[in-house]
């Protein structure tokens, strides 16, 4: 099937209001996927069919065309405030707030991104499986191939009101997952550290916030096309980066996911590398 590299202009809403984003009609992803299927009985909303020809435990990998495909998927509130410290000041509302900071965080924004994609700095890629899971209390479990064995669990907290993420899942037959492995690159890793050592903290607070709310937007981005997949439609969970995410659980997911195909290894420390990696999930709604 033919590319066609046009591109076409749309506004967005973002956290600063309408704004103009530049898109790419080209295709995405690195293998053409089968798209959705609908059904629309007459009186009822649309639904989404189950794509039966999408397998189980074959891992397929995902690189972005470009970087900016990315950034409709950050999180700003939590980039400028949380991770590059724009304070609010005591009694600020959010609508002031960003007309303050808008100038200035979005300057910065569009440095470090276009620095990333001149220089090489981040090179994001991804892969994802859909495995066979079980509920069982709080935790799931994640089976092998065979549905014989458990390959690891992850816990959950239950809320106050009895609520948990594993309610989504059945206790007593499997449920589809889809589990995503995302890495940013080893050169991200290393230019921060050296930044870091050569007294360049600003550069490495600025460089580091916007790899790690990317790492969890490359995240999001995986997570959207699993969702158009119809196969395991529901919302993402982050389950952390390198030095974050449950050590327990690290290893089997990664060798289901043959992670090691976009450059994330299990060292031996027991964590996952390089630093800016993440492990996440698509539960069925």
């Amino acid at each position: 099937m033919p590319r066609f590299e046009t591109e076409e202009k749309k506004i967005v809403d973002t956290l600063f209001g309408e704004q103009i984003e530049t898109t790419s009609n080209e295709d995405a992803y690195q293998e053409e996927l089968p798209d959705i299927l609908f059904s629309q009985p007459s009186g009822e909303q649309q639904r989404t069919l189950e794509l039966v020809n999408v397998p189980y435990y074959a891992p397929r990998i995902v690189i972005p065309q470009q970087l900016r495909d990315l950034i409709p998927y950050v999180d700003e509130l939590s980039l400028y405030e949380t991770r590059w410290g724009y304070d609010r000041d005591k009694d600020e509302s959010y609508d002031n707030w960003c007309v303050r900071v808008m100038p200035e965080a979005s300057e910065v924004l569009n440095s470090i991104k276009g620095l990333c994609e001149r220089e090489k700095i981040v090179s994001p890629q991804a892969v994802f499986s859909y495995v066979q899971a079980k509920a069982n209390g709080s935790q799931i479990d994640f089976y092998d191939e065979e549905g014989k064995s458990v390959l690891c669990s992850a816990t959950f907290q239950r809320r106050e009101d009895g609520f948990c993420l594993t309610d989504a899942l059945e206790s007593d037959e499997f449920s589809p997952v889809a589990v995503i492995a995302v890495n940013m690159g080893k050169v991200a890793s290393d230019t921060a550290k050296q930044w870091l050592l050569m007294g360049r903290d600003n550069d490495f607070r600025f460089l580091d916030g916007f790899v790690r709310e990317t790492v969890k937007a490359l995240a999001e981005y995986v997570a959207a096309l699993v969702n158009r997949e119809g196969r395991c439609v529901g919302d993402s969970v982050f389950l952390g980066m390198a030095r974050d995410c449950d050590s327990r659980i690290q290893q089997p997911l990664l060798d289901v996911l043959e992670a090691s195909r976009i450059g994330i290894t299990f060292n031996r420390n027991f964590l996952m590398g390089p630093e800016y990696s993440a492990l996440a999930l698509v539960l069925p709604r």
